[in-house]
C-alpha cells in the first residue's frame, strides 16, 4: 500500500478520496452489499449509523498531512458533532492515514493525545475502534478487497503491460521514423556520452543548440543506448504531438488510459526509465495556446518528481530545445527554475558543430583539400546530409561550394537530371511538387502541407521523399529543414526580378517583412551578387530608395555588398564605392571597418583627397583608419606608407595618428609601423598609452627591448614611468616561464644602460635599480633581462663571451654589475670553479661579493650556494685561501667600533655591537663541504655555534635595522595561576620596567600596560575568582589593574553567573573616580545585569556620575572624530557614533535599562536626566534618547516637551533610532513646533536630516494632507530632497490605502531629471501589480529619462512574469519613448539600447505567430522599432535581432 501513489493519483482530492476509500472499506467488513445512506455533507459521520447485534455503528475519514497529535481537537470535535446529531451511536470506526505514536512513558503504551481521544468519547458513551493504515493494509490484501486496493493504489486503471508497450512502441517508432539519418549512420558524439553519463547518476537533461547542429542525432544516441541496455524510454516530437488540455487529456490523445510519468512508471517496475520530449521552442510557434502546452510539461515534470520519491532507480526527464529558446523564452526558463522539494536534477548539454575531426571520418580524406569556408558548412549536421546526398564526378572541384544554399541548389539540380536520366518521372512533376509545397507555406505560415493537396502529383512526391528532400508523416508534407524551404522561395524571388516586378512585389509589403522573409531576402539578393553586380547594386538601390521596405530590410544590401571579399570585388563594385563613399550611409555602413574598401579609397587617393582638405573630411581618414584596426588589428604595408606621409606635420594630426597607432597590438603590426610607433614614442613620451597590452610584447622580444630601452630612457631624462608595477610583473611572469632568446640583442640595448652605482650611492637612497625597495619597476625589469641574458651565455657554457661583455666590471664594487655577475656564478658549470673560487678570493669584501642589490632576503645567499657548489671543485690551493678568506674576515663595522674604543677607552661601544664580528663566518661555515673543512674551521665554528645559539637575526638580513609586529606581554596565552597573578598585581617593579625583545611574531614587552591588558582577558575568563583575588589583597593591588578588573568583568561572557551580593562588594570596594573610563564599565555591568534591584548605595553611585564625572563637564570629541569635526560642526551620524561609545551613552543605557524594570525609580532620576538634558555637550544631549524613549510610557508629557525643547535647541539631534518618539510629537500639542523643526530637517545640509524631514513630509501629506505646498508641486524639488522624497512614495507604492494618489504624484515628475535607484525599486522590491498599475505604467515609461530604468524592468519581466505579452503596451510606450531620442545619444548608450532590443525581440517571439489581430499589430510594432534602430546604427540592438533572424 503506498501513499506516494494515492497522493499522485489524487493530488488536491486526497481529503475525499480517502472518505471513499473507508466508506468501501467499512462497507466490505459490515458486509453491506447495497451501500449505506447519507446525506449531502453529513456532520459528525460519513454515513447514516447501522446497526448490528444490537449496536449502532458509524464511521469517520480523517486525511490528515499533518501528524494525528495536531489534530486531537479535530477529532474530539467531530465526535462530539457525531453523538449530537446521532444520539443512538455506540461505537465510531475512526479511519485515519497515518500510524498512531506510541507514548515515550515508561509503563504507558498509549499516547496521551489517543487517551484523551478515547476519554471524551467515553464520556459521551462513544466506544473507538481505530482503523490505520496498518489495519488498512490487511483489508486491502484481502482477495474481495483487491478491487479497492486495484481502484486506489494501482497508478490508473489495471492495464496489461503489454498495452502500454505496444502504445510506447509505436510512439517510439514515429519518432524515429521522423529522423533523418547520414548515409554513414549515426555519429557517435561527445555529447551523446556526456547525456548517457547523466541518466547513469539519474539527472535530467536539457539538450540545446542551433537549428541542424544535430539536437536529435543526439537523443538517437540517447535511444540506442536505451535500447542496448534495455532501459524503457518514451520519445515524443513536440511539434508533432503538440500538448494541448491538461496532462491526463494529451496523454489519451497519444492512446495511454494513464498520464505518460504513470505509464513509464508502471512497465519499468522501478528500473531505470527515460522520457524525451523533442522540439520543446516548437511548442511556442504552434497554433494551439503555448502557455497551455508549458503548463502541461510542468505537470509533467512535477508527476515525476513524486514517482521517483519512492522509486530506487529514477525516471529521467529529457528536453530538447534550441539554445535561443532556452536562454530568452519566459516560459521555456520558467520550467527549470522552480525551486520546489525534490527537485530533478537538470543538467544543461549545449550540442556544439561537428568537430573537425568527426567531420572529415565522415566526408573522407577530401575534406582536407576542401577550403575553410566548406570545411566549416560541413560541420553542420543539416548541411552534412545534403552533401551525403550529392554525387560529384571525380575531379569535380567544390570550391564553388561555400554556403547551405549552394548545397540545396546542387541537390535540386542533381535530383532533376536523375529523374530526367531515369525516364520514369518529368522533372515537370518535381517542379510542381516543389510549388505546391511552397506556395501552400508561404500563403498558410505554417510548416508543413496536408498530402491530398498533391493528389496530381504523386509521382514527384514519392521521388523528392525517398530522396530525402520531403518529409511525410501522417498526411503532413514538409521540407527536410527549413533553409531548404528558404532557399525556394530566394529561387522565386529571383524569377520574379526578371520578369521585372517591381520590388516590393518581390519581397511582399511590410507585414511580410519579418525575421524569416529577411533570411530569404537575403538568400535573394546573395545570388543576384553573384549572379550580376550591376543588376545588384541598381536594384539595392532602388530597395533604398523605396519607402515600402523596411529598414532592417534595406540594411541587408549594406551587409551583403560589406561582406564581398577582396577577391571578389570587381570594377563596378569598386566604381561605385569610389563614387558614393561620400554619401553618410554609404560610409558608415558598408565603407567603415571594412578594410577592402578603405583600400580601394586609398589606393584612388580618396584618403589623399580628404586629408588635404577641410576638416571634417580629414576627420573621416581617422575614422576609416582607426576602424581598420579596430576590426583587423593591422596595417598593411600600404597603410604604413600613408600614415608614414601624414605624420609629423602637426601635432594635432600627430595626436590622432599616435591613438590610432596605440590601438594596434604591438606584437601583431608590420616592422615599419612598429618602428613608426616608436619614433612618435620618442618625440611623444607623454602620449604612451599606460593602457597598452603589455603580455604579449615578450613574444616579439626584440620590440620588446626596444620599447623598454625607450620607457628606461624616458625615465631617465623627463622623469616619465611609462609602465605600472602590473604591466612589469606581466613581463617578468613571462620570462619566468620561457627563455630568453636574443641574448645579442639585449646586451647591445640595455647593457650600457645599467649605471656603476657603487654601495654608496644606493645605501641611504630610494634607488629604483635596487630590487630591496621595489622589484616590479622599469630599471629592476632591464637588469633581470641581463642578468637571465648572462645566465644563459653561462648555462651554454659561453663563459668567455660572458666574461667579454663583463671584463670591465668584474672586479669593481659596481653593486648591480655584481648583482649578475654573482647570480652568473652561481649557476656556472664547475669545470669554472677555479676562476670563480679565485674571483671570490680576490675579492673579498662586502660590496663585491654580497647580493646586495636584488630582491632576496639574505645578502649572502648567492654566495653561499657559490661557495656550497664550486669550493668542493676547485683545486686544494684555491680552497685553502677561500678557508683563510672566510676565517680571517672582520667586520669593517666591528673595526671601526674597535678603534674607537682603542681612541676612548669605552668598552660600552664595543659591547654593543660586539655581536657582529663572527656573524659572516657562522652563516658560511656549513657551506664549506665536510671532507674539506680544516680543524680550525671545525674549532671556530663551535665557539660561534655558542656564542650565537640563541640569536636568530643576522645583520646580513636586508632591512634588518628596521623591526615590526605585534607587540604582547611576556604572558601572552599562557596559563597563569592565582599565585602568578598576584605576584604581578603586586609587583611595583613594573613602574619601572619597559623592556621588549623581537620575536618572529613581533616584539614582547615587559612593561606594566602590557602586563595590565593581559589581566582585563584573565579576567573576561574567570570573574568570579579575579574578583576575590583582587578585593582579597586590595592595598597591595597596584591601582593601574583596577581598571582592567572592571572592563574585563564588563566584557565577560560569565557576567551574567555572578551574584549581585558579589558586583556590589567589588562597586563599593573600588568606587568609581571621576577621570578613567571605570565609571564607563560600571555602568555597562549596571546594563547588563538591569535584572538586579540594585542597592540605594549603588543607585547613588549612579546618580553622582552625572554630577561629578569629567566627562559629563567636557566639550570634546574623546571618542572619535573625523579629523575636521569639533563640537560644534559635528555631523548627526558622528553625533550618535561618539555618544553610543562614551560615558554618557552607558550612563543612559545603565538607566534606561533600570526604568524599564521599575519604572517607579523614574522620580530618583528625573533631576538627573534633566541635567543630561541641559547639558552643553550636544553628544552627550543625545544620549538621553535612550531613556525618553523609556519615559515616554512612564510620564508622556514631561518627555514630549523635552523632547521638543532638544530637537528646537539642535535638529543634528534628530535620528531615525528614535522615530517611534518623534512620531508621537505629530500627535501632541506641539504638532507646529514639530513641523517647524521637520522643515529645518528637510533644508540642513545634513543628508540624513533631510531623508528624515522628506519621510515626514510624505507620510504627513498621505495621512493627513499636510504639506501640500511640496507634494502636489513636487516638480519644483531638485536634488537629494526630490530622490528621499520618491523613495518614500515608492516604500509605500504598495499600499492600498496610498497607491493611486502615490502614482498621481510620481506622474508629476514626468519631465524631471531623476535619479533613478528609487524608481527602479518599483520593480527590484516586486512593488508592481500588473491588474492595479497598468495604466501608471504606460505613463511611467513616458518620462524623460525611462531609459536608466530598463534594465531592472528587464530583469522584473524575466525573473517575475510569465507573459511579456501582459506588458506589450507598457513596452511599446517604453520603446517609443526612448527611439525618439537623438541618434548619437542612442548610439552612445550601448546597454540600454542592448535591453531595448531584447524587449523587442521577447515581444515579438510570442505574438509573431498569433492569429490574433491585436498580437499581429503589436509585431508589426516590433519590426517598426527595428527599423527606428537598423536605421540610427545601434549596434546591439542590431546584434540582438539578428540572433533572433539567424534562429
Amino acid at each position: 500500500m503506498d501513499w506516494k501513489i494515492f497522493e499522485v493519483k489524487y493530488e488536491g482530492k486526497e481529503t475525499s478520496k480517502f472518505e471513499e476509500l473507508a466508506y468501501k472499506l467499512f462497507c466490505s467488513e459490515f458486509e453491506c452489499e447495497t451501500g449505506i445512506f447519507g446525506y449531502h455533507n453529513q456532520t459528525g459521520i460519513e454515513k447514516e449509523p447501522i446497526n448490528k447485534n444490537g449496536k449502532n455503528y458509524g464511521f469517520q475519514a480523517k486525511y490528515y498531512t499533518t501528524s494525528i497529535s495536531s489534530n486531537k481537537t479535530d477529532i474530539i470535535n467531530s465526535i462530539k458533532k457525531a453523538k449530537s446529531k446521532n444520539p443512538a451511536l455506540n461505537i465510531i470506526y475512526l479511519y485515519l492515514n497515518k500510524e498512531l505514536s506510541e507514548s515515550s512513558k515508561i509503563n504507558q503504551k498509549k499516547p496521551s493525545y489517543q487517551m484523551e481521544i478515547e476519554e471524551d468519547a467515553k464520556k459521551l458513551q462513544i466506544e473507538i475502534v481505530w482503523r490505520v493504515p496498518s489495519n488498512l493494509e490487511i483489508q486491502l490484501s484481502l482477495p474481495e478487497n483487491r478491487y479497492i486496493y486495484n481502484e486506489f493504489f494501482r497508478l490508473g486503471e489495471i492495464i496489461e503491460d503489454e498495452k502500454l508497450i505496444s502504445q510506447i512502441k509505436n510512439l517510439n517508432n514515429e519518432y524515429k521514423k521522423l529522423f533523418s539519418s547520414l548515409k554513414a549512420g549515426l555519429i557517435k558524439r561527445k555529447e551523446t556520452y556526456d547525456c548517457i553519463e547523466k541518466i547513469k547518476k539519474d539527472n535530467s537533461i536539457i539538450i540545446h543548440g542551433k537549428a541542424g547542429y544535430g539536437k536529435s542525432g543526439c537523443t538517437m544516441g540517447i535511444i540506442n543506448y536505451c535500447e542496448e541496455k534495455e532501459i524503457e524510454y518514451i520519445a515524443i516530437k513536440l511539434d508533432k504531438r503538440i500538448p494541448n488540455g491538461n496532462l491526463s487529456d494529451w496523454s489519451k490523445k497519444l492512446g495511454f488510459p494513464l498520464t505518460i510519468p504513470e505509464a513509464i512508471n508502471q512497465i519499468s517496475s522501478d528500473k531505470k526509465a527515460v522520457i524525451i520530449l523533442d522540439q520543446l521552442d516548437a511548442i511556442r510557434w504552434t497554433e494551439s495556446n503555448s502557455y497551455e502546452a508549458i503548463s502541461i510539461c510542468t505537470e509533467l515534470i512535477n508527476r515525476v518528481k513524486k514517482l521517483n520519491i519512492d522509486r530506487g532507480q529514477k525516471i529521467s526527464i529529457i528536453f530538447v530545445c534550441r539554445t535561443y529558446d532556452l536562454e530568452n523564452d519566459n516560459n521555456i526558463k520558467f520550467l527549470f527554475n522552480q525551486n520546489n522539494e525534490n527537485e530533478l536534477k537538470w543538467e544543461k548539454i549545449e550540442v556544439e558543430k561537428l568537430s573537425k575531426e568527426d567531420t572529415k571520418e565522415l566526408v573522407g580524406e577530401k575534406y582536407l583539400n576542401f577550403i575553410p569556408k566548406l570545411k566549416d558548412l560541413l560541420r553542420i549536421p543539416s548541411n552534412l546530409y545534403i552533401w551525403e546526398h550529392l554525387d560529384f564526378k571525380k575531379d569535380e572541384i567544390q570550391h564553388n561550394i561555400t554556403t547551405t544554399k549552394d548545397l540545396i541548389k546542387k541537390w535540386f539540380e542533381q535530383l532533376q537530371d536523375k529523374a530526367m536520366e531515369s525516364r520514369f518521372i518529368k522533372t515537370e512533376k518535381i517542379e510542381e511538387v516543389k510549388n505546391i509545397l511552397i506556395n501552400d507555406l508561404e500563403k498558410s505560415g505554417k510548416l508543413y502541407s496536408q498530402e491530398r493537396k498533391f493528389n496530381s502529383v504523386k509521382e514527384g512526391l514519392k521521388y523528392l521523399n525517398s530522396a530525402g528532400m520531403l518529409n511525410i508523416q501522417e498526411d503532413k508534407v514538409s521540407f527536410f529543414h527549413q533553409s531548404i524551404f528558404d532557399y525556394f522561395i530566394s529561387e522565386l524571388m529571383i524569377e520574379k526580378f526578371e520578369e521585372g516586378l517591381e520590388i516590393v512585389e518581390i519581397i511582399g509589403d511590410k507585414n511580410k517583412q519579418t525575421p524569416n522573409r529577411r533570411y530569404q531576402i537575403q538568400m535573394f539578393l546573395q545570388t543576384l551578387l553573384e549572379e550580376n553586380s550591376e543588376e545588384f547594386l541598381d536594384f539595392g538601390e532602388k530597395l533604398l530608395n523605396n519607402d515600402g521596405i523596411r529598414y532592417y530590410i534595406k540594411n541587408l544590401f549594406y551587409e551583403i555588398l560589406g561582406q564581398v571579399s577582396k577577391e571578389e570585388i570587381d570594377e563596378v563594385i569598386s566604381e561605385y564605392i569610389i563614387e558614393n563613399c561620400e554619401r553618410e550611409d554609404i560610409f558608415n555602413e558598408i565603407v567603415y571597418g571594412r578594410k577592402q574598401y578603405i583600400s580601394i579609397l586609398r589606393d584612388n587617393q580618396v584618403l589623399d583627397k580628404w586629408f588635404n582638405n577641410n576638416l571634417s573630411e580629414k576627420e573621416k581618414v581617422f575614422k576609416l583608419l582607426q576602424s581598420q584596426i579596430y576590426f583587423y588589428n593591422n596595417f598593411d604595408i600600404k597603410d604604413f606608407e600613408f600614415i608614414q606621409k601624414c605624420s609629423f606635420k602637426n601635432l594635432e594630426d600627430d595626436k590622432k595618428i599616435i591613438e590610432i597607432i596605440q590601438k594596434g597590438k604591438i606584437y601583431n603590426e608590420i616592422d615599419e609601423v612598429f618602428n613608426l610607433r616608436i619614433k612618435f614614442y620618442e618625440k611623444y613620451p607623454k602620449w604612451i598609452d599606460r593602457y597598452i597590452d603589455i603580455k604579449e610584447i615578450p613574444k616579439k622580444e626584440e620590440r620588446m627591448i626596444i620599447f623598454l630601452e625607450l620607457c628606461l630612457s624616458k625615465k631617465r631624462e623627463m622623469g616619465i614611468q611609462i609602465l605600472d608595477e602590473h604591466q612589469i610583473q606581466n613581463i617578468f611572469e613571462y620570462f619566468t616561464q620561457n627563455e630568453i632568446k636574443n641574448e645579442e640583442f639585449i646586451f647591445e640595448k640595455l647593457l650600457e644602460k645599467v649605471p656603476g652605482y657603487k654601495y654608496e650611492d644606493i645605501k641611504y637612497k630610494n634607488c629604483d635599480w635596487n630590487g630591496s625597495n621595489n622589484k616590479y619597476i622599469i630599471e629592476r625589469l632591464c637588469l633581470e633581462l641581463l642578468k637571465r641574458a648572462s645566465i644563459k651565455l653561462v648555462l651554454n657554457n659561453d663563459f668567455d663571451k660572458f666574461y667579454s661583455y663583463y671584463k670591465k666590471y668584474i672586479g669593481k664594487d659596481f653593486v648591480l654589475f655584481n648583482e649578475i655577475i654573482l647570480h652568473c656564478f652561481e649557476v656556472a658549470d664547475v669545470k669554472y670553479s677555479d676562476k670563480i673560487i679565485k674571483y671570490i678570493c680576490e675579492n673579498f669584501e662586502e660590496n663585491k661579493i654580497f647580493d646586495i642589490t636584488s630582491d632576496s632576503n639574505d645578502k649572502l645567499k648567492v654566495l653561499k650556494n657559490i661557495i656550497k657548489k664550486h669550493s668542493e671543485n676547485c683545486n686544494e690551493e684555491l680552497y685553502l685561501k677561500l678557508e683563510d678568506k672566510i676565517y680571517y674576515y672582520c667586520d669593517p663595522y666591528y673595526r671601526i667600533h674597535l678603534e674607537y674604543y682603542r681612541k676612548n677607552k669605552s668598552k660600552t661601544i664595543v659591547d654593543c655591537n660586539i655581536k657582529i664580528n663572527g656573524q659572516l663566518q657562522k652563516e658560511l661555515f656549513p657551506y664549506l663541504p665536510l671532507n674539506r673543512k680544516s680543524k680550525k674551521i671545525e674549532d671556530l665554528e663551535k665557539v660561534l655555534e655558542r656564542k650565537f645559539l640563541n640569536d636568530k637575526f643576522t645583520k646580513f638580513k636586508k632591512g634588518n635595522n628596521f623591526y615590526g609586529g605585534t607587540v604582547v606581554s611576556p604572558i601572552k596565552s599562557k596559563e597563569i595561576g592565582e599565585k602568578q597573578w598576584l605576584k604581578i598585581l603586586t609587583n611595583k617593579k613594573l613602574y619601572d620596567k619597559k623592556s621588549q625583545k623581537k620575536v618572529e611574531e613581533g616584539f614582547i614587552e615587559s612593561s606594566l600596560e602590557m602586563y595590565t591588558i593581559e589581566f582585563s582577558r584573565a579576567v573576561s575568563r574567570n570573574p568570579q575568582k579575579m574578583i576575590d583575588l583582587v578585593i582579597k589583597n586590595k592595598k597591595d593591588v597596584l591601582k593601574e589593574f583596577i581598571e582592567p578588573l572592571f572592563d574585563g568583568v564588563s566584557r565577560s561572557e560569565y557576567l551574567n553567573k555572578l551574584s549581585q551580593k558579589k558586583l556590589e562588594k567589588l562597586f563599593l570596594e573600588f568606587p568609581c573616580d571621576y577621570k578613567s573610563r571605570r565609571a564607563i564599565y560600571f555602568c555597562d555591568i549596571i546594563r547588563e545585569r538591569s535584572d538586579f534591584k540594585w542597592s540605594n548605595k549603588i543607585l547613588e553611585h549612579l546618580k553622582d556620575i552625572v554630577v561629578n564625572h569629567n566627562d559629563f563637564k567636557s566639550r570634546e570629541l574623546n571618542i572619535w572624530s573625523s579629523g575636521k569635526e569639533n563640537i560644534n560642526n559635528i555631523a548627526p551620524d558622528s553625533i550618535l557614533l561618539n555618544s553610543i561609545n562614551g560615558l554618557s551613552g552607558s550612563w543612559t543605557g545603565a538607566v534606561s535599562q533600570i526604568l524599564r524594570n521599575t519604572s517607579e525609580l523614574f522620580y530618583e532620576f528625573k533631576n538627573f536626566i534633566e541635567k543630561i538634558i541641559q547639558n552643553e555637550n550636544i553628544i552627550i544631549n543625545f544620549s538621553v534618547f535612550e531613556i525618553l524613549n523609556i519615559t515616554c510610557n512612564i510620564e508622556e508629557e514631561w518627555t514630549l516637551e523635552k523632547l521638543i525643547n532638544l530637537y528646537e535647541k539642535d535638529i543634528r539631534l534628530i535620528n531615525g533610532y528614535y522615530s517611534s518618539i518623534m512620531d508621537k510629537l505629530y500627535y501632541s500639542k506641539y504638532k507646529e513646533r514639530f513641523f517647524k523643526i521637520i522643515e529645518k530637517c528637510y533644508n540642513s545640509q545634513y543628508k540624513d536630516l533631510i531623508k528624515i524631514g522628506a519621510i515626514y513630509i510624505v507620510n504627513s501629506y498621505l495621512i493627513y494632507g499636510d504639506f501640500k505646498d511640496k507634494i502636489e508641486k513636487i516638480y519644483l524639488i531638485d536634488g537629494e530632497k526630490l530622490n528621499y522624497i520618491l523613495e518614500e512614495l515608492i516604500n509605500k507604492f504598495d499600499s492600498i490605502e496610498y497607491n493611486s494618489e502615490i502614482k498621481e504624484i510620481i506622474l508629476k515628475l514626468k519631465e524631471k531629471d531623476l535619479i533613478y535607484y528609487s524608481l527602479e525599486r518599483l520593480f527590484n522590491h516586486g512593488k508592481i501589480d500588473l491588474s492595479r498599475d497598468k495604466e501608471f505604467l504606460l505613463e511611467l515609461m513616458k518620462f524623460k529619462n525611462i531609459d536608466k530604468i530598463i534594465h531592472s524592468f528587464l530583469e522584473y519581466l524575466e525573473e517575475r512574469v510569465v507573459s511579456i505579452l501582459d506588458y506589450a503596451d507598457i513596452i511599446i510606450n517604453l520603446c517609443e519613448n526612448i527611439l525618439s531620442k537623438d541618434k548619437k545619444l542612442l548610439q552612445s548608450e550601448l546597454m540600454i539600447m542592448s535591453d531595448i532590443s531584447k524587449l523587442t525581440v521577447k515581444l515579438y517571439d510570442e505574438t509573431s505567430n498569433s492569429k490574433s489581430k491585436k498580437n499581429k499589430e503589436i509585431a508589426m510594432k516590433c519590426l517598426d522599432f527595428w527599423d527606428i534602430m537598423y536605421e540610427k546604427g545601434l549596434v546591439y540592438a542590431r546584434k540582438a535581432i539578428k540572433e533572433l533572424m539567424n534562429r
